[in-house]
């Protein structure tokens, strides 16, 4: 049998390109290409805050309203406006049961929620309804604490 060699198409003088590439990447002191994106930002997204308790401001009002104005107040600076959030308190946008499952699907980006009322979609939030054996220990170290103030 005899030993056929192929031919590169184009010059035939020039090497294989796929070798050229994998040499020029080996050789010492050659940086990669670096392309520059500048003055491309993405569009700044706006995120929902949905929750059943009364509306106020950042220093007035319910104080879990107060809290998540604090939190939208606070992601929004450290992204410097890139996340920014609309707040629908009083169950504005959507009724307190209903939230869970907006959020479990996507329509719903954050809420403050008791978890106890998703037991009903997910059992095992229940764990925290279920009663302590006998006095739960956080009252009684409350308990002994009142007693040692008052005999102070």
């Amino acid at each position: 049998m005899r030993h056929v060699k192929q031919k590169n198409e184009g010059n035939a003088n020039e090497p294989d390109p796929s070798r050229r590439r994998a040499s020029r990447a080996r050789r010492p002191g050659r940086r990669p290409r670096r392309i520059a994106f500048t003055g491309l930002r993405a569009a700044p997204r706006v995120l929902k805050i949905s929750h059943q308790f009364p509306g106020g401001t950042a220093d007035q009002g319910d104080f879990r309203d107060r809290l998540v104005r604090r939190f939208a107040s606070a992601v929004q600076s450290r992204t410097n406006g890139e996340l920014s959030f609309e707040i629908y308190p009083g169950s504005s946008l959507m009724k307190t049961v209903a939230q869970f499952s907006a959020l479990r699907r996507g329509a719903l980006d954050f809420s403050l929620y008791p978890l106890a009322y998703a037991g009903g979609e997910v059992a095992e939030v229940n764990i925290g309804l279920m009663p302590w054996p006998g006095e739960p220990p956080i009252s009684r170290a409350w308990r002994g604490r009142r007693r040692k103030s008052a005999s102070s």
